[in-house]
């Protein structure tokens, strides 16, 4: 039979497709790479505006908590170990841009990857 609704799982196979399938990764790094040619003041003003691209709705404060959070543990990791970095953002097929500190790349997509695996980001009800 036919259905036209999507169940919500909480089967983690689709977390692990989604979070480690080379086409996903290189999303989240163009996604990243978008978010940071915007010419916004600070990252929490990124962090939201791409929240809204990838939800459709503001994020709530606990939200962006965990959120900047999130980016500011990514950075120190990938910092202290730029070669991760850069094999993390060299995924996929099209090339990873030079106009961006590959560490604050990484990070950044990183937390691009949390939002678009995000359930109200693949499921739209």
């Amino acid at each position: 039979y036919c259905s036209t609704r999507r169940l919500t799982t909480n089967t983690p196979l689709q977390a692990l497709v989604t979070l480690n399938d080379p086409s996903f990764v290189e999303a989240a790094r163009v996604f990243a790479q978008r978010a940071l040619s915007w010419e916004e003041s600070n990252d929490q003003n990124r962090i939201r505006l791409a929240f809204i691209m990838a939800t459709s709705r503001a994020p709530s404060d606990s939200e962006m908590r965990i959120l900047t959070d999130t980016l500011s543990e990514q950075k120190k990791e990938f910092g202290s170990h730029p070669e991760r970095a850069k094999d993390f953002i060299s995924n996929g097929r099209s090339p990873a841009p030079h106009n961006h500190d590959p560490v604050e790349l990484a990070a950044w997509a990183s937390l691009g990857s949390i939002l678009l695996n995000l359930d109200e980001t693949i499921t739209r009800e």
